[in-house]
């Protein structure tokens, strides 16, 4: 995969990686040219890793797919897992559309 520049010049961008540092260059001047971009990643990169809602999805997979529940194929249960752990979004999404549709 290539980019054409301004300057017509191209990159192997897949192999640009082997030679470069991006770390160091996003340092020295990606940050500078993307601030919004670095804001981004120190917002992301910043966070402390927690297990802990991955193993509430581990856990809550456990009673989806438990013996008790023979019919449940893996779709369903993604679903239900999906459903369940996002429940604040969907909510958000119910007042906000009830929201939009009152203020026509």
């Amino acid at each position: 995969m290539s980019i054409d520049s301004q300057n017509g010049m191209h990159w192997a961008l897949l192999g640009l990686y082997k030679h470069i540092d991006v770390l160091k260059w996003f340092r020295d001047v990606g940050e500078k040219r993307f601030p919004s971009i670095a804001l981004l990643a120190r917002i992301h990169l910043g966070k402390i890793s927690s297990s802990a809602y991955q193993e509430r999805v581990f856990s809550t997979g456990g009673i989806v797919m438990g013996p008790l529940r023979t019919r449940t194929d893996g779709r369903r249960a993604e679903r239900q897992l999906l459903l369940r752990h996002n429940r604040d979004e969907l909510v958000k999404m119910k007042q906000d559309a009830r929201k939009a549709t009152s203020q026509r």
